[in-house]
């Protein structure tokens, strides 16, 4: 850390420049938040397969309809929830990652947006996981016909490359 030495009268006082800005850092990381999912000013992101029967959604609002439409179901489609699986099934590694990063702040090695950037990169990454890997109800054998897969929400890849991350930072 920067020191200074400030010799005022008899007294020799030390004064440490570092400190204020990590201080500023940790004010700003708890206030601030980070946001995972589809940000209506997202980018909306290509699907990855090749010769789909699928058409490619337009918008992200589109991305957003069928994400919600997946996440808590619909009187048709069953709720496959991706979303707050990804979130229940990582608390304790998250509050890891947030405890280390938090740590490297402190430390200097990394200020609050990059840590919150961190954060949703691994948060963005754990989603898709959970996409690829949950465990989900079984696609009726219409879809499974009609999609030629029996992998529940992914279709041409589009949803799950569209996952982003949005950093918030609140001013205190």
């Amino acid at each position: 850390m920067l020191r200074t030495l400030v010799k005022t009268s008899r007294k020799l006082n030390v004064r440490d420049i570092a400190w204020a800005h990590v201080i500023n850092e940790l004010n700003l990381l708890d206030n601030s938040y980070v946001k995972v999912g589809f940000p209506e000013k997202g980018t909306l992101k290509p699907g990855g397969k090749k010769g789909s029967e699928h058409v490619p959604m337009n918008t992200m609002s589109e991305i957003i309809a069928v994400a919600s439409w997946q996440e808590f179901g619909t009187k048709i489609i069953p709720e496959r929830p991706f979303m707050r699986q990804a979130f229940d099934n990582n608390k304790v590694a998250l509050n890891e990652l947030k405890f280390k990063l938090y740590k490297r702040v402190v430390q200097g090695t990394i200020d609050a947006r990059m840590a919150l950037g961190l954060l949703g990169t691994w948060m963005v990454a754990a989603t898709k996981r959970e996409i690829r890997n949950g465990n989900f109800q079984e696609l009726s054998e219409y879809t499974i016909a009609k999609k030629k897969s029996e992998k529940p929400l992914i279709d041409i890849a589009q949803m799950i490359n569209s996952i982003q991350f949005e950093i918030v930072i609140r001013k205190f």
